[in-house]
């Protein structure tokens, strides 16, 4: 197998594995642990235009300060 065949097989498993447990996550964990009042809450904040700034983003914040 090539590089690139190897890389496209393991990132397709890798995907259909986060999109399982995803799933898993919002069938089973949310609706068990949250209750139906609070996941409904939680989905509809997250189908809001506000929560596009929920994406996953990782940013670093350093303060402004500098170490001398």
């Amino acid at each position: 197998m090539g590089i690139v065949l190897k890389q496209s097989f393991k990132n397709t498993i890798i995907i259909y594995l986060a999109f399982l447990i995803g799933g898993v996550n919002t069938i089973i964990f949310y609706p068990e642990f949250l209750g139906s009042k609070f996941y409904g809450l939680v989905v509809y904040l997250l189908s809001t235009d506000e929560a596009t700034w929920i994406n996953g983003t990782i940013i670093n914040v350093d303060g402004g300060e500098q170490i001398a």
